[in-house]
């Protein structure tokens, strides 16, 4: 199996752990997502594909501990974490894939909600319609996919613009949460080289939201926004 670009080792989740404070709104739509996921039907099952160490995963369980959860990730490492954090869990799986090859033939629905945190512009953008199209076929009809990413601004003027905001508001927590002074310059070329390093390839509003809706889905709207953050919301009708 492919590795996907430097996150599937114990450093990498380190990293990711302090690269996550430095998302505006994570903890935001960690909670929008939790919420969405526990409206569904009793007991909910849930799909959370590049699971990480599991935080959506227990979110949803703080509030619907009935909650059949299956999890997907490249990573052993980070499957090996959300495997102790969700120890316990009724009806709990793990399966290692890789998503750029959309979902295993194997998985089979209905789910009620498919769910992904900050882990879908880590792929190429071209693999993204084939893994849409995938979890609108193992929803249940009127099953929601929730998707919170990293996304860019459709036009350049505005995506440099909000990206030297991020920035900026990096910079400022880096200095309030970490006691660390680092200028404007040296926060955005820190990061552009973690962007390559990680092959990270955001995409806007726009293009996911055509994207799921050539994939089958037949609303999409977007439920938040705040600077690089977004949380989009789809429904598949069946």
């Amino acid at each position: 199996m492919t590795e996907l670009g430097g996150r599937t080792s114990s450093r990498a989740v380190r990293r990711l752990r302090v690269q996550s404070d430095m998302v505006p709104g994570r903890q935001d739509v960690l909670t929008l997502i939790a919420e969405i996921a526990a409206s569904a039907a009793a007991p909910p099952r849930v799909l959370d594909l590049g699971c990480g160490d599991g935080e959506v995963s227990a979110a949803i369980l703080a509030r619907r501990p009935e909650a059949a959860v299956t999890l997907v990730d490249i990573s052993e490492d980070m499957l090996e974490h959300a495997r102790e954090r969700l120890r316990g869990a009724p009806g709990l799986e793990v399966v290692r894939h890789d998503l750029r090859d959309g979902l295993p033939a194997r998985m089979r629905g209905p789910f009620d909600v498919v769910v992904s945190c900050f882990t879908l512009h880590n792929l190429d953008p071209a693999s993204r319609p084939r893994l849409f199209a995938d979890a609108c076929r193992v929803l249940r009809p009127r099953g929601l996919f929730v998707n919170a990413d990293r996304v860019r601004e459709e036009g350049t003027f505005l995506d440099t613009w909000q990206f030297d905001q991020w920035i900026e508001w990096m910079r400022e927590r880096a200095r309030t949460r970490y006691g660390l002074a680092r200028t404007a310059a040296e926060i955005r070329q820190r990061q552009h080289e973690m962007d390559r390093e990680l092959g990270d390839a955001p995409g806007s509003i726009w293009a996911m939201r055509d994207d799921l809706l050539r994939a089958g889905f037949t609303e999409v709207d977007c439920l938040y926004k705040n600077r690089i953050t977004a949380l989009l919301v789809a429904v598949n009708q069946g």
